[in-house]
């Protein structure tokens, strides 16, 4: 469907010529408004409707938008666009060829355009961010390219998603659309108000319109695209006012998503700053930048292939695991010495942003949580995935997944037998997320009062953390004391392996207390995804 307007429900499928009067130019019979025929309704906008027409000199369909009776102050604007598109081209600045004046009304001549606006594009892909994020940075670009073409003549003045028309529904197709309120050669426009409110800059609502304004609604946009949908303002009123915007608080968009950098931050607030001295000084400006960050992002994967992702080390030695006789849970007994080579474990549980690394560099898709505002956090650890992901993403970073003694070994601060990680106190607010007092997870390292000696995050509460064993519930009955490094084996051939169960360990934000207790010993079936369990990885010390 051409989506130059929306739908309208009225009977108007068809308009036919009004009887034709022959007329002579140049030596070539034309008749009156014969040149186009077979008019078809194809939607209605603000003042206009759209029809598509046969143009029987050229032998094409074209689209004609004729100013309904209704509205004839459009007519000036009908004329900017004409004007507009004939002093500026540019590949994403929409084409409008020629004024028509016939029996019909009057209008303008465009091309036909199938696929729909942004605004529709953005309500039909929400929850995809991830995996358009690349197209959406592109389009910003593309955008700000056109504006700083059509700055050099006019200002729009009325940027926003349904001005943006993408051919075929394809987002790296866009074209800006509607220039009516432009004026040619005009570089500010005093007096003016005309806009739509929930992208109108603070200045527009007094009267006072540059290229700036352009740019503020440009960031509007860009705002909604890498946060997936949301207004700066959050949920705005309907006509949000410039005090609303000069009060303000704006939430960085990295806040909603984990591929948004700093440097995407502060460019798109610096768009959006109430006053436009502070705003970028144009939109070419704009191009730089982002292509600026596009750069540094690409060497800086080029100089580390994996994220950045702190290990304590844990030395060469004798190690106690497991609950004296008087513990409740046949699981955890009997304690075991044992002894373990050196390695090195994840100071935190792996993020959203970690492993949103993995999957740029490896195609594997994003966590299925990954848009939640909360569990999708970059700075959240990652959930909602199953042991293979897990060892698949830790395998990718270096390492591998903790064995259940390494893992109980290192939270139980070194050579000591303490319940907790940080020691024998009970578990409190203050110390762990758990017992269900945030109902989500939290940022990684949000408890600096419940870290081991070593400092180790996070290794009660928040999620559960995937462990390279099999469950066995027997597992500490035949381990024997001095064992080297041991491990439950791995399952009998045959077996299918997404329903084998895995140890997990520590607990997670809706755990009971008694579940975060270093000793605590769980499992899940190998495919489980779920938003409480996470994983932190392991580095043989030997690899560094």
């Amino acid at each position: 469907m051409s989506t130059h307007a929306q739908p309208d429900p009225a009977n108007r499928s068809a308009i036919q010529p009004d009887a034709a009067v022959p007329l002579r130019a140049g030596g070539v019979g034309i008749e009156k408004d014969g040149r186009f025929v077979d008019w078809r309704f194809i939607g209605a906008g603000g003042v206009a409707d759209v029809f598509r027409v046969q143009d029987r000199l050229l032998g094409i369909d074209l689209a004609i938008k004729i100013l309904r009776q209704d509205a004839p102050s459009g007519r000036q604007a009908m004329l900017n666009e004409v004007l507009v598109s004939r002093a500026l081209r540019h590949p994403f600045i929409c084409p409008v060829h020629d004024v028509y004046a016939g029996p019909h009304g009057f209008g303008v001549v465009m091309d036909v355009l199938e696929g729909c606006d942004l605004k529709a594009w953005i309500q039909e892909n929400a929850g995809h961010l991830h995996a358009t994020f690349p197209a959406r940075l592109a389009l910003i670009e593309k955008l700000a390219d056109a504006l700083s073409v059509a700055h050099r003549r006019i200002i729009h003045r009325d940027i926003k998603p349904a001005n943006i028309f993408l051919i075929d529904g394809d987002i790296e197709q866009p074209l800006i659309m509607d220039f009516g309120l432009s004026l040619l050669d005009k570089p500010a426009l005093q007096g003016s108000k005309a806009g739509t409110p929930a992208y109108m800059a603070p200045e527009q609502h007094i009267g006072q319109t540059d290229a700036k304004s352009d740019i503020f609604a440009l960031g509007v946009i860009a705002y909604q695209l890498l946060t997936d949908g949301r207004h700066p303002l959050g949920r705005p009123a309907r006509r949000p006012t410039a005090e609303d915007w000069e009060r303000a608080r704006i939430a960085p968009p990295s806040e909603f998503c984990g591929l948004t950098n700093s440097a995407h931050d502060r460019l798109i607030l610096q768009m959006l700053r109430a006053n436009p001295t502070e705003r970028p000084t144009s939109a070419r400006e704009i191009v730089g930048a982002l292509r600026a960050a596009a750069t540094a992002a690409d060497k800086s994967m080029d100089a580390a292939n994996q994220p950045t992702y702190e290990t304590i080390a844990v030395p060469e030695g004798t190690y106690v695991i497991g609950s004296p006789p008087n513990a409740p849970y046949v699981s955890e007994k009997p304690m075991r010495r044992i002894r373990l080579s050196a390695f090195r474990i994840g100071a935190r549980p792996v993020t959203n942003a970690d492993y949103l690394s993995f999957c740029r560099a490896t195609g594997a898709p994003p966590p299925p949580l990954i848009e939640d505002p909360v569990f999708g956090r970059g700075d959240h650890p990652a959930v909602m995935l199953d042991w293979s992901e897990a060892a698949a993403c830790a395998a990718y970073m270096g390492g591998r997944l903790p064995t259940e003694a390494e893992w109980e070994a290192a939270a139980r601060s070194g050579p000591g037998l303490h319940v907790f990680p940080w020691g024998d106190d009970p578990i409190a607010p203050e110390r762990a997320n758990a017992d269900g007092t945030v109902g989500a997870t939290t940022a990684v390292g949000s408890y600096p009062l419940g870290a081991t000696d070593r400092g180790l995050q996070d290794m009660a509460g928040n999620v559960w953390e995937w462990c390279a064993d099999v469950y066995d519930e027997r597992a500490y009955r035949m381990i024997r004391d001095g064992a080297a490094d041991p491990r439950a084996p791995e399952p009998s051939a045959g077996l299918d392996p997404a329903t084998v169960e895995r140890v997990v360990r520590g607990g997670a934000f809706d755990s009971l207390p008694a579940m975060c207790r270093n000793a605590f010993r769980h499992r899940a079936a190998a495919s489980a995804k779920r938003r409480n369990i996470g994983f932190r990885v392991v580095m043989d010390a030997h690899e560094e």
